[in-house]
């Protein structure tokens, strides 16, 4: 007769189980490979950058070991080996998914993080891993497997970005009923916008998407000092902490009732007056005279814009919020896309339509004339480039 307190014959033993993947805490990544991103990679602010998934630059860095780099007139070899990973999933199952993710998509490839994203969270859900687990200790998925996203990048892109997003969780709540309101809650709260800190805005203009040819990279200044709106308190105390850890800084804005259209408010007049007013101009698509004329209108058109939207507060005015655009912009012997090598595009016509937008939905006719001229000017000026 068997005993009791024998297993029985045949009975194996539970074998312990492999470690699940989960996020890395405290620590910090980049995407996707730039030279902003590179430059905070080789200036060791942070672990990982992810390329975006399966895409041909993706495919062709992670065949390289190092990538060739130029910092203050030096050559240097920056290490991608290990460093670099093909999308979230990849770098979850390897063990090295940040806490944090420092995003710097172009707005013309915007939609590929959005697709990124949602793609990874649909295989998170088809693998059960939002499934409750009967275990001792209850895990929190959102936590363990959703990094904390800090948007940056040039546009009016952050609204964009959350509605299309919500839109796509909807629909993957239709097939994972997991996928709750709650949850969806708690994941779109992981993404704040970000913007670098004024004095150093000029350096997170460097994130143009490295083509699968380049060979050398110049990098860039990489910003220490990151303004974040929008999100969730959780998330803001996680990005906060980390981003102290890695020798960076962030502050929560709150300044306005719509801090994240605040930002983007300051960033759009900041990239208008800086790239694309400058470039026009040089490329002779502005006379000297309309460009005198121009900025000052520009600045009165986005503050009113602002004003109504609440992204500025009454005691606001031009000058607190726009303090030395006009300055930079009259002081600037040469575009600042043409010295820092960054060149107007598709996504600054659409940023410029978007302003138009506004102002047409807000009854500022004059602002909406002036921001569509402008666009139709940068949309005509990127076809014959």
């Amino acid at each position: 007769m068997t005993s009791p307190n024998k297993p029985k014959q045949g009975r194996r033993t539970k074998r312990a189980e492999l470690p699940k993947p989960v996020i890395r805490v405290g620590s910090l990544g980049f995407l996707p490979l730039n030279p902003l991103t590179a430059s905070y990679l080789h200036q060791a602010h942070g672990e990982v950058i992810l390329g975006y998934h399966d895409s041909a630059e993706t495919q062709v860095f992670k065949s390289r070991p190092v990538l060739q780099v130029q910092r203050d007139g030096k050559k240097e070899e920056l290490l991608l080996e290990g460093r670099f990973y093909n999308g979230f999933a990849d770098a979850l199952y390897r063990g090295k998914l940040c806490q944090v993710v420092l995003a710097t998509p172009t707005a013309e490839a915007l939609p590929n993080l959005l697709e990124d994203f949602v793609d990874y969270l649909e295989k998170l859900l088809a693998l059960g891993f939002f499934v409750p687990k009967k275990e001792i200790v209850k895990r929190d998925p959102v936590a363990e497997l959703i990094p904390c996203f800090i948007l940056t990048g040039d546009g009016l892109l952050f609204s964009r970005f959350i509605t299309a997003l919500v839109r796509y969780m909807q629909e993957l709540a239709s097939r994972h009923p997991i996928l709750n309101e709650s949850l969806r809650t708690r994941i779109l709260g992981r993404f704040v916008r970000g913007l670098a800190a004024q004095d150093e805005a000029a350096d997170f203009l460097n994130n143009e998407l490295l083509t699968a040819g380049t060979r050398q990279v110049t990098l860039a200044n990489a910003p220490r000092q990151i303004r974040i709106a929008g999100g969730s308190t959780e998330s803001h105390d996680i990005i906060l902490k980390v981003l102290e850890d890695k020798k960076l800084s962030a502050t929560v804005e709150s300044r306005s009732r719509n801090a994240v259209e605040r930002l983007e408010f300051e960033n759009a007049l900041w990239r208008v007056a800086r790239v694309v007013i400058p470039s026009l101009a040089d490329g002779k698509a502005l006379s000297s005279d309309e460009v005198k004329k121009l900025l000052p209108r520009v600045e009165a058109g986005i503050f009113a814009i602002g004003k109504q939207r609440q992204a500025f507060d009454e005691t606001d005015s031009v000058e607190s919020v726009f303090p030395t655009a006009s300055k930079e912009l009259a002081t600037e012997s040469k575009p600042a896309g043409k010295k820092r090598k960054v060149s107007l595009s598709q996504g600054d016509a659409a940023m410029l339509s978007g302003l138009g937008f506004y102002a047409e939905a807000l009854g500022l006719p004059a602002e909406k004339e002036i921001f569509e001229t402008l666009a139709n000017r940068v949309a005509s000026c990127c076809e014959d480039a």
